[in-house]
């Protein structure tokens, strides 16, 4: 009997244990993401269950912790679970590659991806975009408040 690999820290559960199946790729931190032509930024939420967003790192103008409150802000939009099974991991993923991960997991594109689900859960795409995009670039630290709650109230 093999003994079981330890998932190294900052390293996502999900695409660790999926790597024989699935390429992965992870990248020590976010200054080694930045310098990575292929570095990309992954937000997943319930513990992987959800790939909520994949950032190119080229366009990240803003601090890591501006990422990590948006983690945080998309985390809540999405789960509202007090932040548990949020992970932000930083991957060397082409653009057209995809992110192993539940509900259809994700991809790269050049830019911002977002999970379809915000659109279906009454998200406005184009102001989602918009105030994502001022977190990128330094305008503004989070996400507007009525984008970092759900609707339905769950």
């Amino acid at each position: 009997m093999t003994e079981p690999k330890e998932i190294p820290p900052g390293v996502s559960p999900v695409r660790f244990i999926m790597s024989d199946k699935h390429p992965h790729h992870p990248l020590k931190d976010f200054e080694e993401a930045k310098a990575d032509p292929d570095g990309v930024a992954v937000f997943e939420g319930d513990y992987g269950g959800q790939i909520m967003m994949t950032i190119r790192m080229k366009y990240v103008k803003c601090s890591e912790k501006a990422l990590e409150l948006l983690l945080s802000d998309l985390n809540e939009r999405a789960w509202n679970d007090g932040g548990h099974g949020e992970g932000l991991y930083y991957e060397q993923i082409p653009v057209g590659g995809g992110v192993a991960g539940g509900m259809g997991g994700g991809c790269v594109v050049d830019g911002v991806w977002a999970h379809p689900r915000f659109e279906k859960d009454g998200v406005d795409m184009d102001k989602f975009g918009k105030a994502v995009g001022d977190i990128l670039e330094c305008r503004a630290e989070r996400l507007p408040e009525e984008m970092r709650k759900r609707k339905d109230g769950k």
